[in-house]
């Protein structure tokens, strides 16, 4: 379960990557070569290793490990304390509670453009309904798990995988909204995963 709940987000984010490409939304290159593109230039600084998305890929998941501890207040304060407490009979409710709560904390990073930076005020609206979905999933795996490190893992795969390959594939920022983990298209892909696991633990009732 903590190996599904580190690989779900990279499954999740090529699933929105997939949708991006082939709805056309934003251009989404998978060779990497505009990050360096975007990368400040100086005669005295060191050469940038050319390296294949694959290889980024593997080094943004390594990369997620060591956050996990790092998110483990965050995740002990909503998962581990919060989210068990409100409306506990359901998990839906609770998640719904839970997502909002957390949405709204996350206001004053969204309106200085933290994952929204061209649509900030739309944002307010969109952020919290990620946030449900992310909660109802993250919650599955501490649900089914009984340790607040499995929703670490996951969440720690979700910020480094989000943050990394959506910035170095998709060309045009300012499809954010539609185009992020907690835009449009990623809301959609996370409220599909959620009812997966909603009927994964009906048919093991």
């Amino acid at each position: 379960m903590f190996v599904v709940a580190w690989i779900l987000p990279l499954l999740t984010v090529g699933t929105v990557l997939l949708l991006t490409n082939i709805f056309h939304i934003s251009p989404v290159s998978f060779s990497l070569s505009h990050i360096i593109e975007l990368l400040p230039s100086s005669d005295d600084a060191p050469p940038i290793p050319d390296i294949e998305l694959l290889e980024f890929v593997v080094l943004i998941m390594l990369g997620s490990i060591p956050s996990t501890f790092v998110l483990f207040g965050e995740e002990f304060g909503w998962r581990g304390y919060l989210q068990k407490r409100l409306f506990s009979e359901s998990p839906w409710k609770s998640a719904i509670a839970t997502g909002l709560i957390w949405g709204i904390w996350h206001f004053p990073i969204n309106l200085q453009g933290y994952n929204y930076p061209e649509y900030r005020f739309y944002g307010l609206l969109v952020f919290p309904v990620a946030c449900i979905f992310l909660s109802y999933i993250l919650g599955w795996f501490y649900r089914n798990t009984s340790s607040i490190w499995a929703p670490c893992f996951s969440h720690a795969a979700f910020n480094g995988i989000a943050a990394s390959l959506m910035v170095a594939t998709i060309i045009n920022k300012e499809t954010y909204i539609i185009t992020s983990v907690v835009g449009i298209l990623g809301i959609v892909v996370l409220a599909l995963v959620s009812l997966l696991m909603h009927f994964f633990d009906r048919r093991n009732i």
